[in-house]
């Protein structure tokens, strides 16, 4: 692997929706580019936490193995 960026899959209606051809998918975050690393061309292992002030808070790891982190306060879309 010589590149990565992480991104994510969300649905509205996953839980809902009895017709598996119905249920609304959308990628985010929004736009073409996903999680990347501050140091480096990998960015892999990304795993999302709620938090109780309805942030998203996703820790992952470069290519020289550092622990880097973000935040999203709008459901991921940024």
């Amino acid at each position: 692997m010589t590149k990565s960026e992480g991104n994510f899959l969300r649905s509205d209606n996953l839980l809902t929706e009895r017709d598996p051809t119905k249920i609304r998918w959308e990628t985010l975050p929004d736009g073409d580019v996903g999680l990347r690393s501050p140091d480096g061309e990998i960015a892999e292992e990304q795993s999302i936490v709620a938090l109780s002030d309805g942030s998203c808070f996703t820790p992952y790891r470069t290519e020289t193995d550092y622990p880097v982190h973000t935040y999203s306060r709008d459901n991921g879309r940024t």
